[in-house]
């Protein structure tokens, strides 16, 4: 799908003149090379944990030096001091307003072009108590789900 996403790109790019050359790599190779900063452009992909969400590993610029994960050498003040309070802070409240900021930081900066969020629904009926929602996970504590015995429509046996 990347290759794909990228011959699209490569071919939108051209009909404004730049020219772009798609170069598919080895995994171990791109690791490498994004490691030690050796690339123009590249097209990846990450999952974060939404509860709470660590970007240090990413966007600190203190990750940047020593083959760490800023691959993009994205160095912003700003960013940096957000990151490290976002961390500290257990205000659920709190960290969201500098979890906004932080994207806003990131989205004027644009160290990355984000292409698209996958957007999954999950849903479950309101008769269900005790479920603790985890998009990367939506079932990770069905064991504790459970149905008031009021509204239980079906019943298995012991």
């Amino acid at each position: 799908m990347r290759q794909n996403i990228a011959i699209i790109l490569r071919d939108e790019f051209k009909k404004v003149g730049i020219d772009v050359k798609v170069q598919p790599i080895d995994w171990s190779v791109f690791l490498e090379n994004s490691k030690g900063h050796q690339f123009d452009a590249y097209l990846g992909a990450w999952v974060q944990d939404p509860q709470p969400p660590d970007l240090f590993q990413l966007f600190h610029s203190s990750q940047i030096a020593n083959r760490g994960s800023n691959y993009v050498s994205f160095n912003n003040k700003r960013a940096d001091e957000l990151i490290e309070s976002i961390r500290l802070e257990f205000d659920t409240q709190k960290r969201t307003q500098m979890l906004k900021e932080l994207q806003r930081v990131i989205s004027d900066e644009q160290p990355y072009t984000f292409l698209w969020n996958v957007v999954n629904p999950a849903v479950y009926h309101k008769r269900i108590q005790g479920v603790k929602f985890y998009m990367p996970r939506p079932g990770y504590n069905a064991n504790e789900w459970w149905v008031p015995k009021g509204m239980q429509k079906y019943n298995s046996p012991n």
